[in-house]
């Protein structure tokens, strides 16, 4: 579909959400904004090559769950989450 592999929204709150949306939440290794970021950059393309195809597009849960992703250390994700939003 339209907007398979697409990121939309970085929250630090409530959201409402409907069917086929994923919601991420509660990291210990990794910064909610930094993996905004990350998955708004990189996310798309990897869906893309992994992406259900059906009669629609579609992403599982499962293909999400088994992506293997390496991350910096917290304190360059946080450096980096500060810096992208002035970049755009």
């Amino acid at each position: 579909g339209v907007g398979v592999g697409k990121v939309f929204h970085y929250t630090n709150g409530k959201i409402g959400v409907h069917q086929r949306v994923y919601i991420l939440s509660e990291f210990n290794e990794v910064i909610g904004k930094y993996l905004f970021y990350y998955f708004s950059s990189k996310f798309n393309d990897r869906v893309s090559k992994l992406s259900a195809k059906n009669s629609v597009d579609s992403v599982r849960y499962d293909m999400i769950a088994k992506m293997s992703l390496m991350f910096p250390s917290i304190k360059e994700q946080s450096r980096i989450a500060n810096i992208l939003p002035k970049a755009k």
